[in-house]
This record gives C-alpha cells, structure tokens and sequence, in this order.
C-alpha cells in the first residue's frame, strides 16, 4: 500500500525551500546570512551548563560573523569537497564549526567529542568511542578537524602516530580577529553538492556515511518546520548528541532554518540530572523538544513530586518520541507523572524518522493525543495487523502519517510488491530528503537508496529496513528486519521479548535488554539483561526465572534469560542496543554472566 500526501510529482517539487523575503535560499549559510541582516541582536543560540544556567549566547549577527571567521581559516587548509571532522564540544562550537563547513563548501563530518586524553588510549587498542572514530576516518578520510583552541596541539601531536588520523589537520573552534574579511560568500554553496556525511548509529551494522546534499538537508528542514509549526518565537530545547541526526536537526538545523531560539545543553546534563531538561522547557509560552522514548521514562523514574510541582508546562506544544520503539506505556506514565506541572497529554508527538532520509519522514498530530492501538499477537507473527480487544494484545504507537511529499510504500522484501493495507513488510519510501547514498559504497547504495517497487515507476526508493503496516492513514513500525526473529515460520520481534521480561520484576525494570535467536538451538531465544549492581546474584537468579515466566506466558517460545554485568551490552553511539553483537559477544564468552534463568548463579 502505498501512502501518499504530496501535492505534486517527484520531478515537479522545488527542492529549494524560500526564504520569508521570496528569494531562493541555497544554503544554511544564507540562512544565516539573512537573519544576521535582518536582526542582527537578536539572541538564537544558548548553551546551558550544568546547573541549567545560561553559560553562552550567540546573536544571528554573532553566529553570521564567527562561523565565517572559521570559514576563512579552514578555507586555508582545505578545498571544497574536502571532509572536515566536527565533533562535540562545549557551548557552541560545533554549531559554529559546522556552519564553517557549509560556508567553505566542506563537508561536515559530525563525530563524538576527540579529547587528547581518548587517542592516548591508541594503545595497546581503542576504546569502542575512539575505534569509531578510526572507523569513520579511514572510511571518508577528512582533511581536517574542528577541535577546541586548548586541545589543537595535543592532539596533532598525538594525532601524528596513527595512520587514520595522520593526515588530519586540527583547527581551533574559536575564530581568531580580523578572519571574517576573508571568509567565501555564504551565497556560493551549490545546492546539489554534498552537505555532510551522517554516521549511522550502527545498530545492526557497522557505521555507514549517509551523503546529505544541501537541498536533500534544507527539504528535511521545511518538512520538520511545516509539520510541527516551528515559528521564530518558538522556543527549541535539545540535550541530544549533535552527531546523531536527530540532535543535530533539533540542536543546530531547525533553529537556525525556522530562526527559533535554542536552548542546548550536554547529554551527561541530561542523564545525570534528567529534570534539568525539563526546567528548560518550563516556563515557555511555545517550547518544542525531541528525545528517544528511554528519555520521557528517566524523567517520570528519577524526577521527583517535589520537582515536578516546580515546573510549568503548560506551554511544550511538541515532545517528539522517536529513534527508537515508542511504548504506549511510557506516554501513558509521562502524561500521568507531569499532568500536574500543567503538561498537556496532547503535546507527546510520536514520530518516525532515518538518517538515510536526512531525519524526519513521518509524524503524528502535535495537536492531538497519540493513536495506539491493539493488534493480535499471533497474527502479527504470520504479517497481518488485525486489531482486537481481547487480552493476547500487542500494543503498538501509530507514527503518524507521512509529510507532505513524503511517499511510503509497505512491501514485501523479498519480491518488492507492495503489499495490501494491514500486512506487515519492509518500509520503503521516496522523498526529497533521501541521502544519496552511503560514502564509498556504491554497491550497497544502489541496493538501499536505488530500489524499485514492483509497477511503481524509477527505482529511486530508499529500503528503510524497518518493518511496519499502514492501518487507516498511519505507519506503524514493529522493528527492524535484520533483527526479526523467525521460529517455525513465525515472526517475533525482540523489543516485545525485552519489554515482557523487564516488566516482570524490579530488578530488570531498567536494566538494557537485548533479545535474539540462540545460536545454539534455533527454537530458542536469548533475552540478555543487564543487572543491577547492587542486588544479590541470588535475587538476579531469581528475577530471570520471573521474566521467563511473564515472556512465554504471552509468547510459546522457549527461552533463556541470562543477567549480565552493568554496560555490558553493546550499544550504538546514539544508545541503541547493537543486538547482533551482543549475541556474539555472549557466545564468545565475552560478557560477565552473573546469573541466568537456567539456575547458574557465577
């Protein structure tokens, strides 16, 4: 089925999105530009510290004149084309390094922080962070680095001793006095060229580049700006990551594409003190934010009644839940936890979304409370969606439905049929935003952003690799493919082995969870937990036998439930679970097994 609301042919679209003013807008540098012209003082970039204080600001006018100050010293290193690392730094760096690169025709790699005290951990082997980043290196091989003034000779030096990063020259993320008279023109970006490579999290392979072009990333914006009504007396706040695609559209390209200001601060802000966040947005007459489902579950665990009462929220219009399974028990729990701090239940906004598609592709109604739904288990094991109200229920969040010019198809992945309403296959679609492919892998590029649905015109559909159906007019995703366990010819999917284990006893409430096929006997699966660490090893025992009783009573599968050591299981950069290379770093006896549901207690 396919579902579509564009309003015109893919050919037919204006893939440069217009400014207020009329004239045609090429470039986030011109945007920029434009709001520097037209209101100069006006603050639009704050970064917080971690007491939730204002630490910086930058003016339209500030942001215009720094980021073309770096412009001109990296234009001194590198020529157009080139690969320029920019990773996390304090305050707003990266945001100024990354307009640099735009502005210099670079193409901004966006990469987790690079300290002096990481590469000295070259050796005798990386760190999981750092062999990213070596990764990441010997695949795009960047000609320099944005990196903080204090850290730019420590790092060359150490930089100098390993063969990925050699080569790399390193810049100080402060502009010096008097550059800006030879930054290039913010005007002179070509629309079609490369804006930046977005790293995948690499859940279920290792890290590809997605190739973003300046229109594909300005498209995305006015998508994201037009469906949730992003105006410049919207107030954005964001603690995500800005080298994971959705922290980098809510922490840098939105603000700056919709001119709303942006209240930023570290993700260790976030996770240590979850209730920060929500003081951000306190208070706002218009306040929007994006986080992964896990985030709106810390505030209602770790943010307590007398906090909350101190909170205004009446204003947060748009809470966006995406990037990974969105559980209709965390809304529920979050409306239920804040409704009394004045948040409305109808500002939660489930949404869907792939770097591969630069971000956003589709959402629900901000204005409306979220759609969930019940589907019969054992049906949606054989691919079909049959709603029922009977108690061997699944409960799935509807996404919403596709932004305009968005189109979705729900196919079959073996033929590339589309398949009929209520059946569940692979998630393909078309859209402006779609990368153009993955950096250096052409091969595996024309596979994912080159199918061809079968009767369906050019083979220009990107294969999401997520599984879902489309019931009435919204998308709802079950999981992803590569991830899909099959026994007997039923499918399973592993977040509903993880959500049932977990909710069976205290101890696995929030623990990572990783659930897959066991190697060793095909009709089985693994649920790997990892354990609190202040609990007996006895009592881990005995919540893995309590989770094994609360899954196969919901699903006739046989399984194992194995308890593991704090941050054992591997994650993605951006905190999804790498279920794959837990399975293999648990059969390889790599992980610290302290108890499991087969009765060994270690």
């Amino acid at each position: 089925m396919t579902v579509s609301l564009a309003s015109a042919p893919i050919a037919d679209r204006d893939r440069h999105p217009r400014s207020e003013s009329g004239m045609t807008v090429r470039s986030l540098p011109a945007i920029a530009a434009e709001a520097a012209l037209r209101s100069p003082d006006r603050v639009v970039l704050t970064a917080l510290d971690r007491a939730g204080q204002v630490a910086q600001s930058l003016t339209a006018g500030q942001v215009h004149q720094r980021s073309r100050a770096l412009a001109a010293s990296l234009a001194r290193v590198a020529a157009p084309g080139d690969r320029v690392l920019v990773p996390a730094m304090p305050g707003l760096q990266f945001h100024l390094s990354f307009l640099a690169c735009l502005s210099a025709g670079c193409v901004a790699v966006p990469v987790p922080a690079i300290r002096p005290g990481g590469l000295r951990r070259l050796q005798p082997g990386p760190t999981r962070r750092l062999g990213r980043l070596l990764t990441v290196c010997a695949d795009c091989g960047p000609t320099a680095a944005f990196v903080p003034a204090e850290h730019v000779d420590a790092l060359a030096e150490l930089a100098a001793q390993s063969a990925e990063l050699a080569a790399i020259r390193f810049l100080a993320a402060e502009p010096t006095d008097g550059c800006d008279e030879l930054a290039p023109p913010a005007d002179r970006v070509d629309p079609e060229a490369l804006a930046f490579l977005q790293y995948t999290s690499g859940s279920t392979s290792d890290p590809r580049g997605v190739m973003v072009s300046h229109c594909a990333m300005l498209a995305n914006q006015r998508l994201i700006r037009d469906e949730l009504d992003v105006r410049p007396d919207t107030v954005v706040v964001s603690w995500l990551p800005l080298y994971h695609d959705m922290g980098l559209c809510a922490g840098l390209l939105q603000p700056l594409f919709a001119g709303a200001r942006a209240f930023l601060m570290e993700p260790e802000t976030f996770l240590l003190r979850p209730e920060r966040w929500l003081a951000a947005l306190s208070g706002h007459a218009d306040a929007v934010t994006a986080a992964p489902d896990f985030a709106y579950a810390m505030a209602v665990n770790r943010v307590p009644p007398e906090l909350r009462s101190e909170l205004d929220l009446r204003g947060w219009r748009v809470a966006l839940c995406g990037a990974e399974p969105v559980k209709s028990t965390t809304l529920s729990a979050f409306s239920a936890a804040f409704g009394g701090s004045g948040f409305p239940a109808s500002a939660l906004t489930p949404a869907y979304g792939l770097a591969e598609a630069t971000l956003y592709v589709c959402g629900a109604d901000a204005a409306a409370p979220p759609v969930v739904r019940r589907y019969d288990r054992t049906d949606l094991g054989r691919g079909l969606a049959t709603r029922t109200d009977a108690g061997d229920a699944v409960e799935l969040v509807s996404v919403g439905r596709p932004a305009p010019e968005v189109e979705i198809v729900v196919v079959d992945p073996e033929t590339g049929r589309a398949l009929p309403p209520g059946r569940t296959g692979e998630i393909w679609l078309r859209s402006p935003s779609n990368g153009i492919g993955y950096w250096g892998q052409p091969e595996i590029s024309a596979g994912t952003f080159g199918a061809a649905v079968s009767g369906r015109g050019a083979p220009d559909w990107l294969r999401t690799g997520d599984l879902g159906f489309v019931d009435g007019e919204d998308l709802f995703v079950a999981g992803r493919l590569k991830e899909l366990i099959i026994i007997r010819g039923v499918n399973y999917y592993p977040d509903d082995f993880e959500r049932l284990a977990q909710e069976a006893h205290p101890l696995l409430a929030t623990g990572l969870a990783a659930a897959f096929s066991d190697q060793r006997h095909p009709d089985r699966v693994v649920i790997v937990i990892e354990g609190d660490r202040t609990a007996k090893r006895q009592d881990l025992a005995d919540a893995a036998l309590a989770a094994v009783g609360s899954v196969t009573q919901e699903l006739p599968v046989q399984t194992e439930v194995i308890m593991v050591g704090a941050i054992q299981i591997p994650r993605t950069t951006s905190g999804k679970v790498r279920r794959r290379d837990c399975a293999r770093s648990l059969f390889a006896g790599e992980l610290t097994v302290l108890a499991s549901s087969a009765g060994h207690v270690q």
